[in-house]
């Protein structure tokens, strides 16, 4: 799944950039930022700042950019292959008969 995801961004640049500015705004709020967050002469506490960035990225990724319909499409496809995979796959060396269980067991 982690490999047709990857797959699907690079073949969507624009949105990977989108989700990199994301991922990079969110390093900035959690880790680099030393100072509280002020907005019009307003301290945010870090709840605030935590819904507030939420609120952001998820507006930014379902609403004002492809990224929503490039990670939904990706899944998508994901689901597919491992549900092909499963219907092609020959189920005969998945279980063991009695007399190979009785011998790994040993009881």
């Amino acid at each position: 799944m982690l490999t047709t995801t990857l797959a699907t961004f690079l073949l969507h640049p624009t949105a990977l950039i989108i989700l990199g500015l994301l991922i990079a705004g969110w390093i900035w709020v959690l880790f680099i930022k030393s100072a509280p967050l002020v907005i019009g002469g307003r301290t945010l506490s870090d709840r605030e700042t935590l819904i507030a960035m939420s609120g952001i990225s998820f507006i930014t990724i379902f609403f004002l950019t492809s990224v929503g319909a490039v990670l939904f499409s990706a899944l998508s496809l994901s689901v597919a292959i491992v549900v092909l995979h499963g219907a092609f796959l020959e189920p005969d060396n998945l279980f063991l008969d009695e007399a190979e269980a009785s011998y790994l067991c040993k009881c």
